[in-house]
């Protein structure tokens, strides 16, 4: 999933979690309470922005993400991948993890979202001019 959604450059970004800490993109590994990593950057072929973040804890995680020195359009594309550890695809059951594509609104330079647990979600935002 993630070779699919390379970006060119990285952003300045930040991410607050519930506690209250604020940690910038690209400091993955254990931060504060959650284990989770994040980056932020350029596709620069199609000026879109692309966020790549992993929960990997075992509960929901509600955080904001701000995006520095950019002008988010509302609207965006979230790809996510969320399944129970134990699940696996197999050939008796190819579709048991699949991620899912939705459109998001309410999208600016800083949003709230929630991250499933044990997740991957990539986000495809738009720049405008």
């Amino acid at each position: 999933m993630f070779s699919h959604h390379v970006a060119s450059s990285v952003l300045p970004a930040s991410i607050s979690m519930r506690s209250g800490e604020s940690y910038e993109a690209g400091r993955g590994g254990k931060q504060g309470e959650e284990p989770f990593y994040f980056i932020a950057g350029r596709d620069e072929k199609t000026d879109e922005i692309i966020l790549k973040i992993v929960n990997a804890n075992d509960y929901t995680v509600n955080a904001s993400i701000e995006i520095k020195g950019e002008t988010i359009a509302p609207h965006g594309t979230k790809l996510s991948l969320q399944a129970d550890m134990v699940v696996e695809n197999s050939f008796a059951m190819p579709a048991a993890v699949l991620p899912k594509e939705q459109a998001v609104d309410g999208l600016s330079n800083k949003f709230k979202l929630e991250l499933g647990q044990q997740s991957i979600t990539i986000f495809r935002l738009k720049n405008l001019p």
